[in-house]
């Protein structure tokens, strides 16, 4: 997270979206914290791993909810994705943490939401985003608890399709 913050010294606006983020709600603001991190470990694998890439990661992670700050106690809300691109296009923050908030609910094989993209059209961070995104969410769900293994091979099963296997593989990579 230490490159997270060092994209928000330069981006001053970034510190509303994370004070948003992290106060709002302490579940919300534990799973943004974890999906940042995981973004920036699977960009390490998979991505180029240079620090700028590994900032806009976290930072993309960190704020990929942003959107359903104002709306926690709905469950499903389709509209978090494009609430949260409005608002961080509105302070200015880069166009991949913009897009990992609008995308990150998209699907490999165009089952996923706000725009049904799929493939290589759904920007590369926000695939990222949303692995890590899938993967705290299946960890997070399992009661009793299951190791990071058993967790992988849920999520392999239950989301067959839905990932780049490229970004599939780097996120086994990271745990090993």
């Amino acid at each position: 997270m230490m490159a997270a913050s060092g994209l928000l010294l330069r981006e001053n606006q970034g510190f509303q979206a994370v004070r948003r983020v992290l106060t709002v709600d302490e579940g919300l603001a534990r799973h943004s914290l974890t999906v940042g991190f995981l973004a920036m470990g699977l960009a390490r694998h998979v991505l180029s791993g240079d620090a700028g890439t590994l900032a806009m990661a976290g930072m993309a992670g960190l704020l990929h909810d942003v959107g359903r700050v104002g709306h926690e106690q709905q469950g499903h809300d389709p509209e978090h994705t494009t609430r949260g691109a409005a608002y961080l296009r509105g302070l200015g923050l880069p166009q991949p943490v913009v897009d990992a908030a609008r995308s990150h609910h998209e699907c490999w094989d165009g089952s996923g939401f706000p725009q049904g993209l799929a493939g290589n059209s759904i920007p590369e961070l926000a695939r990222v985003v949303a692995l890590a995104n899938t993967f705290d969410k299946v960890y997070a769900a399992q009661q009793p608890r299951v190791g990071v293994f058993d967790a992988l091979r849920i999520l392999a099963q239950a989301y067959r399709g839905c990932f780049d296997d490229r970004l599939g593989q780097g996120l086994v990579r990271l745990f090993r």
